[in-house]
């Protein structure tokens, strides 16, 4: 895939569940780590997290709305 339409779209990778082990069906994160490298230039973030635990949840925001701010410096805080 051409990546140069998709210039500025941000990806995030967030990975809900973390707090379960042996899921059916998982995503590994070596499946993570290909596709980050594959379209690293898309890839703002990643990062597994847990809602049930609040694991990561905050980061999770943070990135993402810091990320936001940065590619578009006239949203104001």
């Amino acid at each position: 895939m051409p990546i140069e339409p998709y210039r500025d779209t941000k990806i995030f990778i967030y990975r809900n569940k973390n707090d379960l082990e042996n899921r059916e069906g998982e995503v590994i994160d070596a499946d993570v780590e290909d596709f980050c490298e594959q379209y690293c230039s898309l890839t703002s973030a990643k990062c597994k997290a847990s809602y049930k635990t609040s694991q990561s949840i905050d980061d999770m925001f943070n990135d993402m709305s810091s990320k936001q701010l940065e590619a578009n410096p006239c949203i104001s805080h």
